[in-house]
């Protein structure tokens, strides 16, 4: 306790005077970004915040702890379906509301197809003398695409707006997959990037990718003439009836 009340108190003179933090236990002077976070008590943050001039318009007047912490704002994302074909071209919307003013760099959708193998292998381990199983999977992404929705804003306290995106699913994708040694899937969300903090993203939601179906095309309608002979209907293209056998003249 002694330790983090002349911490603090240290610190705050120093705060107030702009300039460098210095930790007398670490004999050097550093930004109070680089301090440790687990000696600021919360009485001291609330200080802080009030002398880096959080009232700023725009990212620039930020403290050092609100540069680690998200803005108050939600993301959500909607999609009319989650069951689509290779080739298909997506589309959905973004919803963004903030309780906080703050500048953001845009937003966009970020769609991720990845692949899971199971791999087993056999080492040897020192403790037990023989060798023994190791199960790893290994995880590649096989697409990613970033469209965006919207460029550079301002946001304010009660700011919501609902932005509509595209994005297509590559028709030689893979298709959704789930097995016991491996799987391929499909996710999708949205972020709301803003410079200098954390991004503010939507719960990702999985996609389920199918193979495109061939469409039906529908047959002409063929033409039905009698026999000269027997009087039978049989198809205009036919050569002979079908019923006595006689030859069709052209």
């Amino acid at each position: 306790m002694r330790q983090k009340a002349s911490f603090n108190k240290g610190c705050l003179k120093q705060l107030e005077a702009h300039c460098a933090l210095k930790i007398p236990h670490l004999h050097i002077a550093r930004p109070i970004a680089e301090s440790p976070l687990h000696l600021v008590t919360p009485t001291f943050k609330s200080k802080i915040r009030r002398c880096s001039n959080l009232n700023s318009v725009g990212n620039a007047g930020l403290g050092f702890l609100d540069r680690f912490t998200k803005p108050d704002a939600t993301v959500q994302l909607t999609i009319p379906k989650i069951t689509v074909e290779l080739g298909y071209n997506l589309k959905g919307a973004v919803a963004i509301s903030s309780e906080e003013e703050f500048d953001s760099t845009s937003v966009r959708c970020e769609l991720r197809c990845v692949e899971k193998k199971r791999r087993e292998r056999w080492i040897y381990d020192e403790e037990r003398k023989r060798k023994v199983r190791r199960v790893n999977w290994d995880v590649a992404t096989l697409h990613s695409a970033d469209p965006k929705a919207a460029g550079p804003m301002h946001l304010i306290p009660g700011f919501s707006k609902t932005f509509p995106f595209k994005v297509n699913i590559p028709a030689g994708g893979r298709e959704t997959f789930d097995g016991v040694d491996g799987n391929v899937s499909w996710f999708i969300k949205g972020v709301l990037t803003i410079k200098g903090r954390p991004d503010v993203t939507s719960k990702p939601v999985e996609i389920q990718i199918i193979k495109a179906t061939t469409p039906v095309t529908e047959k002409e309608a063929v033409e039905m003439v009698p026999c000269e002979y027997c009087e039978t209907l049989m198809p205009n293209t036919a050569s002979s009836c079908p019923n006595c056998g006689a030859p069709r003249k052209a």
